[in-house]
């Protein structure tokens, strides 16, 4: 008998980060290239999966509140969860637990943690936050919004006035550099969804 070959299914969307972005998942360089900018790439695409998500997955201290009570979520969890990286950057601490170290804080149960995220304030304690300046927080306050249709996108937090000051230019997403042609550029998450 003769079989008509058939054509392979399209790939499926890939997110624009890993799952539940975290630090881990990162990596940070001088691009020779470009004056020595620093240039980010965004790693480990192991367990991606496709936009929107259907449920939650990742680790729970990056976890955006929304994952596991709305059905479908977009890439802003990826902002919620970068969100959780810069703050952890600027003071060394995470949003929901001033008071513990992120290792003292990732021995925590799963359960504690989403609880946490989704009822608990985020905490700008003096000591950590002393030097951090007022652009910054603001940006942290923007990616940390609970409710993903009022969190910041993807672009708008990159074109926020914090990276300027903090970096000498506005970050550009890999997506748009490749477009317009350029070699190298910043990795970024896509375009922010809300979920559903």
């Amino acid at each position: 008998p003769h079989r008509t070959p058939r054509t392979p299914p399209p790939p499926p969307p890939t997110r624009a980060l890993p799952p539940c972005p975290q630090p881990a998942n990162f990596l940070v360089t001088t691009d020779p290239d470009n004056a020595g900018r620093v240039s980010v790439r965004a790693v480990d695409f192991g367990c991606s999966r496709p936009v929107p998500l259907t449920s939650a997955s990742g680790t729970p201290l990056y976890l955006a509140p929304e994952l596991g009570v709305a059905r479908r979520c977009g890439a802003a969890v990826d902002v919620w969860s970068c969100g959780v990286m810069l703050y952890e950057l600027l003071s060394g601490r995470l949003p929901f637990w001033a008071n513990l170290t992120p290792l003292q804080a990732a021995r925590l149960k799963p359960y504690e943690i989403l609880a946490a995220t989704r009822t608990h304030e985020v905490s700008y304690p003096r000591a950590q936050w002393a030097g951090v300046s007022a652009e910054a927080r603001d940006l942290v306050e923007a990616m940390l919004t609970r409710d993903p249709a009022a969190r910041v996108t993807a672009e708008a937090a990159l074109a926020h006035p914090w990276f300027r000051a903090a970096l000498g230019f506005t970050p550009t997403p890999s997506s748009a550099a490749r477009g317009a042609g350029a070699a190298r550029a910043a990795a970024a998450p896509a375009a922010a969804a809300v979920c559903a």
